[in-house]
């Protein structure tokens, strides 16, 4: 067995490549012999023998970490406690051995790891440590194993070290700490000074675990990029302020040299020292915190004092702005806030003398300026007090009284009001607005409970008064003052338990009072925002003070004296303000409901009127009034249910604007297709807005109600039982109801709801009244999408048979002789079938698409007139199939639901509506562009037109993929004078230039020249979009190749002096910079 040994070990001494893996198996060989208690350690020892006394410092190094290794690869309960025992110290006996220290400290934890080790044994290692051990003399790595090995004995023995050996262990962390360096190092040595500090008796070593803490501070450490410690400068701060504020002893330390260091003009040195204060006070006993309050105090104050503190509404908002400024002279404002926050939270104790007199005593130092709105200071000793009372309830308690005291002392004297000037109002408004800030951070919570005799309800009758005073007593061009007093009205709405149900019907009062009265349009904003926000918690006030004062300035036609078109008779607004400002106060859905019945009250009255004022002028105002209605139906959430809008609305609402619009010709909105598509947008918010379960009901009533007919007996839900009049919208007066029955149909769940008629018929019958040709362009418009929406929720693959058939009408229309009107009527219903296809992606739409594409081919039916003339329609319908701006374009497959998590609105299908650009636009350009390429010349305006069509609906992502394909297209559409070419070539310039410069630079001899002319050719109408394009495309070419451009370089500033004077000021800084980086081209920076 010797043998064995002996071989394994002259394995590992003579294995000196660290890459080798020789080292490994004989240590594994060794360590199996020892579990199999085939040899023992002390077998290993003996065997090693002389090499671990050798005189050759390598070998002696080598046999030693042989040994440590198989240490450290032992089973912990292998050894005995006296092999423990002896191994210990003949590994400590080793320290002074400098080139066997970091292999002795291994074998070490290794031991201090096992099982059997005796406790008491540990006091050998912790001699030898002391004695032996210097740390200057190891590098990093070694200095490492020695913190290592006294955290291992901390995590394994914290009671018995610090209840028997508490002196020589701190006195071994001393010696080891001492003067390192490294971060790694460090961030375990303030690990274990926390561990010291917190568990152990450092009373008569607190000075010197202190100084070894305070030498590092402040840390100034930045890790590299590659950073190898592992460790940031971050964590090293925060790990050496946790050492710092772990124990109260070091309180007489910390705070004086802490606050020597503020003086430090280094802005991040003056962050350090005041975060670490601000942890010291949260960590430190009361008493402790106590005895250095005044000093905190007296330093500190001025940090705050001698600021010109920024303007922000609430205190949070100023924490806010401090604590993430982009400066970090400023950022010093929050913590300092904070210090004072974490000094009153400490206050505890109410029965606390002392505390309670260093409160007072703060206190007291601020008085003078608190009494004094002209005082520099008064906004920043407010703020603290704020801070204070806003952080604990027994300093709420103890300092509000004093604080509002003398805050309201000039005001409330007999002189003293008078004397106060605007501006000491003002600073008396901000100053209470923060005070109340306290109040909301102790009470905000619902469930806090607030005393009925809170010191702070006794100042309510002042800040109502100088509320009042602001608002009702000054000239309306106090603006500012104005403004500041609404602010904190609705400041006490907001407070939790604070104002009466009285007192708030007073300030609302007020405040629809002031609404009606200032003219100032930011004061009336202040006003309307701040009764908006109210609306939203007590929305009852709002339905009670304001919006009945607001519908009597709106005329109903029942004195001829006081109806007007604009202006209302007792109040400076106009009627468009008065319903807008309805508008924006219906944002709760009790306020939005009582505002909708009175507005459709309102419209009853005035369509009675069929004499006396203009029908022009009652016509306006009807169309506001439904305008508004649908509005404040939009303002609705999905989660404000619309149901009670099917029984309660609805059926009031339809027979009356159906009887004016068809039936009543003298009425002032009779065939008004403005009120129907107002009519509309309501009918859709509410039907979209309402349960899905109802939609089938909903669907039926308005089958049976615009396109039955009448011929169905049971009762319409939709219309009151009055209402018996007979509406087709397909035929006669019913047909300016198109887009109702859109809405109807647009707004219902496609997989709820089945059409109450026969799909087929039901188109048929819609393609009968377009070919009708007595539809306005509206209702047609109406007609078409209703198609559309018909084809993409309810069409399935039964119906492809009848699509085709359809398809085909169109090819077999288009002879010599045939009716091109009527062609081009069939094609308008085949592309908006074609548009229902698509966007739910049927295997239909690339039959359709294709015909369209080889539609543009000039060569197909002969050269008959009636299909030239028929050809020149073909790009505007992938106009049609790509546009997705329309109002309907929520009315397909893909309409939102509230369905989808936190209760956010979800697109449904939404993958469809964003791909199908996608789909369509990788089929059809590529054979667009090449039929262009191969049978035009490059002068076919149809295909031109086409391409130009598409382009115009895409985005660069979609653009980019075709790009060098573009590039023929591109010179031939940027000869064309017509604006759509025109702008789909320049928006593929301007691409082409970032994407391919390449590709734009070859032909820069024809670009650069056109662009100038599209610029100054008064003959070419150009839009604001375009005349950017021009701009931005000779901007970008500026970084181009150097020489040739240069060429252009006068050209170019001269041709862009016209757009100097253009009316729009974008374009006019657009064209500078761009003259500008002509003027600088060639010329060194």
């Amino acid at each position: 067995m010797s043998l064995e040994v002996k071989s394994h070990i002259n394995q590992f001494m003579v294995s000196s490549d660290p890459k080798s893996s020789e080292p490994l198996k004989a240590i594994t060989a060794i360590v199996t012999l020892i579990g199999q208690d085939k040899m023992s350690l002390l077998d290993l020892v003996k065997n090693l023998g002389d090499f671990l006394t050798d005189e050759e410092e390598s070998i002696r190094r080598r046999s030693l970490l042989l040994l440590s290794s198989t240490l450290g690869e032992l089973d912990s309960k292998k050894l005995g406690p006296q092999d423990i025992k002896v191994l210990l110290a003949f590994y400590s006996s080793k320290l002074d051995d400098i080139v066997c220290t970091r292999d002795a400290l291994l074998g070490i934890i290794s031991l201090l790891k096992m099982d059997r080790l005796d406790k008491n044994d540990i006091t050998i290692y912790l001699n030898q440590i002391n004695e032996k051990y210097d740390p200057s003399e190891q590098l990093a790595s070694a200095r490492y194993l020695a913190f290592s090995s006294l955290n291992c004995m901390l995590d394994k023995y914290p009671e018995y070290l610090s209840s028997n050996l508490n002196d020589l262990f701190i006195d071994s962390f001393i010696k080891v700490t001492t003067n390192e360096k490294d971060p790694k190092n460090l961030m375990l040595s303030f690990k274990i000074n926390k561990k010291i500090s917190e568990s152990f008796d450092i009373s008569a070593k607190e000075s010197d675990l202190f100084d070894c803490l305070f030498c590092y501070f402040p840390i100034s450490f930045r890790a590299p990029e590659n950073n190898p410690y592992d460790v940031t400068g971050d964590q090293l701060r925060q790990a050496l302020r946790d050492c710092i504020s772990c124990n109260s002893l070091y309180a007489k330390d910390a705070f004086p040299t802490l606050l020597e260091k503020l003086t430090s003009t280094t802005p991040s040195v003056r962050m350090d020292v005041l975060q670490t204060i601000e942890q010291c006070i949260e960590k430190y006993d009361v008493s402790t915190i106590e005895e250095y309050w005044m000093t905190l105090w007296n330093s500190l104050k001025y940090e705050i004092l001698h600021k010109e503190l920024a303007s922000a509404e609430t205190v949070g908002e100023m924490l806010k702005y401090y604590g993430n400024a982009e400066s970090i002279d400023e950022r010093p404002v929050a913590t300092t806030l904070k210090i004072f926050e974490s000094m009153s939270k400490r206050f505890q104790d109410p029965t606390r003398g002392s505390y309670r007199d260093y409160l007072v005593l703060v206190y007291d130092s601020l008085k003078p300026f608190l009494e004094d709105p002209k005082s520099t200071k008064v906004k920043q000793s407010t703020i603290i007090m704020s801070i204070m009372c806003g952080a604990n309830e027994n300093t709420f308690n103890l300092l509000i009284d004093r604080v509002m005291s003398s805050l309201f002392k000039r005001a409330k004297s007999a002189t003293g009001s008078e004397n106060m000037n605007i501006n000491d109002e003002r600073m008396l408004l901000s100053n209470v607005s923060f005070m109340l800030d306290a109040y909301y951070r102790l009470y905000d919570d619902s469930k806090a409970v607030v005393d009925s005799n809170n010191k702070f309800f006794k100042f309510k009758d002042d800040i109502m008064m100088i509320i009042n005073r602001s608002l009702l007593s000054t000239s309306n061009v106090e603006v500012k003052l104005r403004c500041l007093a609404v602010r904190l009205a609705v400041k006490l709405f907001k407070l939790n338990q604070f104002l009466q149900e009285e007192e708030r019907q007073l300030m609302v009062q007020t405040l629809g009072d002031v609404l009606l009265d200032d003219t100032n349009k930011n004061t009336f904003a202040q006003i309307l925002a701040a009764l908006s926000t109210i609306s939203k918690i007590y929305p009852m006030l709002i339905l009670e003070y304001v919006v009945p004062k607001l519908m009597v300035l709106l005329p109903d036609g029942t004195k001829r004296d006081e109806y007007t078109p604009t202006v209302t008779t007792e109040s400076k607004l106009t009627k468009e303000e008065v319903l807008d400002t309805l508008l924006k106060l219906s944002d709760n859905k009790l306020v939005a409901n009582s505002v909708i019945i009175r507005l459709l009250n309102m419209l009853e009255l005035i369509l009675k009127i069929k004499e006396g004022a203009s029908a022009k002028e009652n016509s306006r105002y009807c169309k506001l009034l439904l305008f508004t209605i649908s509005k404040a139906l939009s303002g609705l959430s999905y989660k404000d249910s619309t149901e009670d809008y099917l029984t309660k609305f609805l059926p009031s609402f339809l027979p009356l604007v159906f009887n004016n619009i068809c039936f009543d010709k003298q009425s002032c909105i009779y065939r008004s297709a403005v009120s129907v598509e107002y009519v509309s947008r309501s009918v859709k918010e509410i039907v979209g807005k309402c349960s899905l379960s109802t939609h089938q009901q909903i669907i039926n009533d308005a089958f049976s109600l615009l396109a039955n007919k009448g011929s169905d007996n049971h009762k319409n839900h939709l219309v009151s039982g009055e209402f018996d009049r007979v509406i087709d919208v397909r035929e006669g007066n019913g047909t300016i109801l198109m887009p109702v029955l859109l809405a109807f149909c647009s707004a219902c769940s496609y997989e709820n709801v089945k059409l109450p008629v026969d799909k087929i018929k039901f188109v048929d019958s819609l393609v009968a009244a377009l070919d009708g040709k007595h539809l306005k362009l509206a209702e047609r418009q109406a007609c078409l999408q209703l198609i559309s929406v018909t084809v993409n929720k309810w069409f399935t693959g039964e119906q492809d048979t009848y699509l085709r058939s359809k398809f085909e009408e169109i090819g077999n229309g288009l002879t010599e002789n045939s009716d091109l009107a009527a062609v081009i009527n069939i094609l308008e219903v085949h592309i908006w079938v074609t548009k229902g296809l698509m966007l739910r992606d049927d295997s239909l739409t690339k039959t359709y698409v294709d015909w369209m594409v080889d539609a543009l081919d000039k060569n197909q039916n002969g050269q008959s007139n009636s299909y030239k003339k028929f050809r020149n329609f073909i790009p505007r319908c992938f106009d049609i199939l790509l546009e997705d701006k329309d109002d309907y374009a929520n009315c397909f497959k893909c309409y939102t639901r509230p369905i989808g998590a936190f209760g956010k609105s979800v697109a449904v299908n939404a993958n469809i509506r964003k791909l199908y650009k996608q789909k369509f636009t990788d089929h059809v350009l590529p054979l667009l562009i090449k039929r262009f390429q191969e049978t035009s010349n490059g002068e076919d305006k149809a295909d031109l037109m086409a391409i130009s069509a598409i382009v115009k609906h895409l985005n660069r992502q979609l653009i980019n993929p075709h790009l060098k394909q573009f590039t023929p297209v591109l010179m031939s559409a940027l000869k064309h004078d017509e604006m759509i070419i025109l702008d789909a070539a320049l928006e593929i310039l301007r691409t082409s230039i970032e994407e391919l410069p390449e590709e734009v630079e070859a032909q820069i001899y024809t670009v650069i020249p056109r662009l100038l002319e599209i610029l100054n050719d008064t003959n070419i109408s150009k839009t604001e979009e375009s005349r950017e394009k021009v701009l931005r495309c000779l901007i970008g070419i500026s970084k181009f190749t150097l020489h040739k451009i240069m060429p252009f370089r006068d050209d170019i500033i001269l041709g862009c002096e016209s757009a100097l004077d253009d009316d729009k000021r974008a374009i006019r800084k657009l064209d500078c910079d761009c003259r500008q980086i002509y003027y600088e081209l060639g010329h060194s920076t």
